[in-house]
């Protein structure tokens, strides 16, 4: 264990009952480890969120396709859509038309 790893074991064991500290891991997507593997867990995450989105819930074939360029900041953008407490902006053209076209 590294002396900083102990440090943080020690701020942890010492926070108070009021403080929490989350860290987030999020992977590279510029080179992912295996593109086919990043691709098809998009479009299962994809194909959730226009199963949610969707103005008809019927069911509908998984996509086939990605319908926009898989960004960190498009990553971003579809999670802090779901954040209730505070929302988003969507800037991005091609995820802002995507997400439109799911409520027609």
């Amino acid at each position: 264990m590294t002396e900083a790893d102990s440090q943080m074991e020690s701020r942890a064991a010492n926070a108070s009952d009021k403080e929490i500290s989350i860290q987030w891991y999020l992977p590279s997507l510029a080179k992912p480890t295996n593109d086919t593997e990043t691709k098809e867990m998009a479009i299962r995450c994809l194909s959730e969120v226009r199963a949610l989105l969707s103005a008809v819930p019927v069911p509908t074939l998984p996509l086939t396709e990605i319908p926009f360029d898989i960004t960190l900041q498009s990553i971003a953008t579809l999670e802090d859509m779901f954040d209730l407490a505070n929302g988003c902006t969507i800037t991005e053209e091609s995820l802002f038309s995507w997400i439109v076209s799911l409520f027609h």
